[in-house]
């Protein structure tokens, strides 16, 4: 049904200049990283793909369709413990901060990996998968219990004209378990991950003016995704299992008041020059990855054959020395004379 009925306006909407969000709420053994997708591995064939996965693949398909040349960066975090951590990083211990510059929210220090294919973003997002957070509760031995955010961003720009460059983010979540503290007898730091996830409805469940954004880091991050400048899409799973039914009413009873949320998506443009900025920073990440992998990889930047480096050089050398060569005999002569 998702494929089907959201992926064309969806995808579209993303690749125009608005930005988009889609997260998993659920229990712990719902199948939410499943689902998602975000936890795959090299043995899992296309049909059983996640929504993730498939997503990726469709916008790189799709972008050949549009008049826009476009650049893509990706970014892989997880909120563990309140903390932020890096799974693209080379330290995945340390913990990041979140600031605000300019009303948006920014997190200095972030990886952010320019890709060309969704093979780069599918194998960024296996090894980050990899880094992810895990914890035995009464439910799940093995249960990821962090947030996970997988977020590429998105600049079309139209052709040379910086001026109108479209940018969007897509947040891809997979969130930690939702269910009740004495259901998996979580205590200590895991009680805080459980009791952050209730944030997200506050404002249309109590009927508060005031959004209480700044309560946890993962509503802080997802701050545009819930009630401001994105379109959001929200899978609630359950399980069919009889002695879950409490949390599956729960996860229901959470959805209907999701979507009361009111999201206002608008178009997203640069400022040209933080867009023509922006473009540069692409150029040399993408010349020091390829000057990385070697030389092959600039065919218009090979090395000049051996034949013209030489007698440009011995030239020179020769030149040099020949009128040294003759200043020095005119100055013997003169001293003769």
């Amino acid at each position: 049904m998702f494929t089907k009925r959201l992926h064309f306006q969806w995808l579209k909407n993303i690749l125009k200049g608005y930005n988009a969000t889609l997260f998993a709420y659920g229990q712990t053994g719902s199948g939410k990283t499943y689902t998602m997708g975000t936890c795959i591995s090299e043995s899992v064939v296309e049909e059983s793909a996640g929504i993730v996965p498939r997503i990726i693949k469709d916008l790189f398909e799709r972008m050949p369709n549009y008049e826009y040349e476009y650049t893509v960066k990706v970014s892989f975090l997880e909120i563990y413990k309140e903390d932020i951590h890096d799974l693209l990083g080379e330290d995945v211990s340390a913990s990041l901060q979140i600031r605000e510059e300019n009303q948006l929210v920014k997190i200095p220090g972030l990886t952010e990996t320019v890709v060309t294919s969704p093979e780069e973003v599918l194998y960024l997002l296996h090894c980050g998968s990899t880094k992810r957070s895990v914890a035995s509760t009464a439910m799940n031995l093995k249960s990821s219990r962090s947030h996970a955010i997988l977020t590429p961003k998105i600049a079309a720009m139209d052709g040379e004209n910086t001026e109108d460059t479209l940018t969007a983010k897509l947040h891809l979540v997979d969130l930690a378990g939702s269910e009740r503290i004495k259901k998996t007898h979580a205590e200590g730091d895991r009680l805080k991950e459980g009791m952050c996830i209730f944030a997200l409805c506050e404002r249309d469940a109590k009927k508060r003016s005031h959004i209480p954004y700044r309560d946890s880091r993962l509503t802080r991050l997802l701050q545009d995704s819930l009630g401001g400048n994105s379109a959001t899409l929200m899978l609630a799973c359950v399980s069919p299992a009889d002695i879950n039914m409490e949390e599956t009413l729960n996860t229901l009873r959470y959805a209907d008041r999701a979507r009361l949320i009111k999201n206002k998506p608008i178009l997203n443009r640069a400022d040209p020059k933080d867009a023509e900025l922006a473009k540069l920073r692409v150029l040399v990440a993408q010349l020091q990855a390829r000057l990385a992998n070697g030389s092959s990889c600039f065919p218009l930047l090979s090395p000049c054959p051996k034949t013209i480096i030489k007698p440009l050089s011995t030239t020179t050398t020769t030149t040099t020395t020949t009128t040294t060569i003759n200043n020095n005999s005119t100055n013997s002569h003169f001293l003769q004379n």
